[in-house]
């Protein structure tokens, strides 16, 4: 776990990994997770390829390195798939909640999903900016390892070249672990407690991610995230709201 949040904090150069990073080490979880019950319930048809659409934790606490915790998983549907994760401790006890909705879709669709501009996803607000550093194929490597997320489109450029790419698609639980660290930078002490990540288009390695954050609403608490390329095209937004 901590291993996740050093990697994700090192891209974002915020300073170390934080004990409050409630909503990153639940995304341990998701791929290998998703992966080991899709793997084994579903097939897709030839040529297509499982894209997340959106991402949805809330944490109620962090485990200990130590823990051992455990997991429910239930699938819905068939083109689109919702899956619903819970992770428990030794005791029963909720550690957190989360929900993805992932879609088959043709592997030569894939670059035709375009990202939005930056000014027409922010709508005028005001705008707290940081970028990460180039996430690069070595970074995602070590995160696909750690999650054991199978996807090719993360790790084989061949293959996502055949999908008109320009290159492997960073994850998007990857990019999902970058919005704490991101947070700690424009909001010092802010702990997240529950991210609501929707995915637009996939961003390509290679290149560092654009961050860029506002309030929403009047109580401090709550924030969305624009991730975006250098050409300020959001690929992802999530909606955040601070531990207690």
């Amino acid at each position: 776990m901590r291993e996740l949040s050093c990697l994700a904090s090192g891209l974002v150069a915020s300073g170390g990994a934080s004990d409050g990073d409630y909503a990153t080490w639940p995304l341990l979880a998701v791929p290998e997770l998703l992966a080991g019950q899709i793997g084994s319930d579903f097939r897709p048809e030839p040529k297509q390829i499982l894209v997340h659409e959106s991402l949805f934790i809330a944490c109620h606490r962090r485990p200990d390195d130590a823990e051992r915790f455990s997991f429910s998983v239930a699938l819905s549907g068939a083109e689109m798939l919702g899956a619903d994760i819970e992770l428990v401790d030794g005791r029963d006890g909720k550690l957190a909640r989360l929900q993805a909705q992932l879609r088959w879709i043709d592997l030569a669709a894939l670059s035709r999903i375009k990202p939005i501009s930056l000014t027409r996803a922010a709508r005028g607000a005001v705008l707290a900016h940081t970028r990460t550093g180039i996430v690069t194929q070595s970074a995602i490597d070590v995160f696909v390892r750690l999650c054991g997320d199978p996807n090719p489109l993360h790790t084989d450029r061949d293959y996502a070249l055949t999908a008109g790419l320009k290159g492997t698609v960073i994850p998007g639980a990857m990019l999902a672990a970058l919005v704490a660290p991101a947070l700690r930078v424009a909001y010092p002490g802010f702990d997240i407690a529950a991210l609501s990540m929707r995915f637009l288009a996939p961003m390509v390695s290679g290149q560092g991610v654009n961050i860029s954050v506002c309030e929403i609403g009047d109580d401090g608490r709550r924030v969305r995230v624009f991730l975006s390329d250098g050409d300020d095209g959001v690929a992802a937004i999530g909606d955040v709201s601070a531990a207690a």
